[in-house]
């Protein structure tokens, strides 16, 4: 009947029955039609047998006349269409033909279609989710489960509020109704709760979905940005203190050019004096004060250039005498106890020199 029709485009490939045919169904076929005699079990198993092997192939049945109920009957088997072959003509046959391998390639162009939309979604870097108009999560892909910490089984039909930081609940509510309303939404930072308690800091978008014209759910996308923004404040605080630095280094080199005066003149002071003179000691005192400064704007300089600190050993005893002894101070106002030990090893530690320095007690 194929053969027949002047624009026959068909490739037939018969077989007696549907046990010598099935190895020939493994090629490229694209359709199948499968001749029908009797309401038996055999040949509508047949069928069910076929589909369960190769499911997207369309059978048509061929039936004989006043058999209809044999044509329901593949129908229900998992037929894709039932000819009569007492009325069967070629251009009804070629018609049945195209119509199902159209079909069959279409359903298989969906179904490959939403592989690909499966597996970006569920291989996607950034965070994938869907939630219905309440806000319970109806779907999220692998990332948002590495990055929260929750199974898909856990998360789903949970309510997103119940995720988020108790400081961005509110946030997250306002978020929900905007995008409810559909009013323009920019990107947004929220703080959300993983599984181990650990907060995990997300740039999110989202939108409504719409279906057939009604409000059907909500999509989101993010992206976790909690290394990202500890980064950026680890690099707003390097400038701080870089910037720290430059001021600490110009006003240590003003203070130093002032303590060059004074100890030229505490130089030449002391060389006025006469050993025994008592002022002599207030002079001296003077001098080692203006030296201990010295040494303070030099590590300030230090800083400033970012240059390294070398941390040296200390004798902690005399730090602690030398501190008794500094003129500026009026102990009386202290009540200074200590007991000194006799192994100055004892009382040593390593630090930067004026971090101990005695000219820097703490009151």
């Amino acid at each position: 009947m194929l053969k027949g029709s002047p624009d026959c485009t068909f490739q037939m490939v018969r077989a007696k029955s549907l046990q010598t045919g099935s190895p020939k169904l493994a090629s490229e076929i694209d359709a199948l039609l499968l001749d029908l005699h009797f309401p038996d079990s055999s040949e509508l198993s047949g069928v069910s047998k076929v589909l369960s092997q190769f499911n997207s192939l369309p059978i048509i049945a061929l039936i004989p006349q006043g058999m209809e109920t044999l044509g329901k009957q593949a129908l229900d088997a998992g037929a894709a269409e039932y000819l009569v072959k007492d009325t069967l003509s070629p251009e009804l046959l070629q018609r049945a033909l195209r119509y199902a391998i159209e079909r069959k390639r279409a359903e298989s162009a969906a179904r490959q279609c939403e592989e690909r939309f499966h597996d970006l979604f569920e291989n996607a870097k950034d965070i994938l989710f869907t939630l219905d108009l309440e806000g319970r999560i109806t779907s999220l892909n692998k990332s948002a489960e590495e990055v929260m910490g929750w199974s898909k089984s856990e998360a789903l039909q949970r309510n997103i509020k119940s995720l988020v930081a108790p400081e961005h609940f509110g946030l997250c509510s306002q978020m929900m109704r905007r995008i409810l309303n559909e009013e323009p939404l920019q990107h947004f930072e929220i703080s959300m709760l993983r599984k181990d308690g650990r907060r995990a800091l997300l740039e999110a978008s989202a939108r409504l979905i719409r279906s057939n014209g009604k409000k059907e759910g909500v999509q989101g996308i993010a992206r976790d940005v909690t290394e990202r923004r500890q980064l950026e404040n680890m690099v707003r605080q390097s400038q701080k203190m870089e910037a720290i630095g430059r001021l600490s280094g110009g006003l240590a080199h003003d203070f130093n050019n002032l303590l060059c005066v004074i100890s030229g003149h505490a130089e030449m002071l002391s060389e006025r004096l006469e050993p025994a003179s008592t002022a002599l000691k207030s002079v001296n005192q003077i001098k080692k004060a203006t030296d201990s400064a010295a040494s303070l704007t030099r590590q300030l300089l230090a800083f400033g250039r970012k240059q390294v600190f070398h941390p040296q050993t200390l004798d902690l005893n005399a730090i602690v005498v030398e501190s008794e002894k500094l003129p500026t101070i009026d102990w009386r106002a202290y009540r200074i106890f200590h007991s000194l030990g006799s192994d100055s090893r004892k009382g040593a530690c390593r630090s930067r020199p004026n971090r101990a320095g005695p000219c820097q007690p703490d009151s």
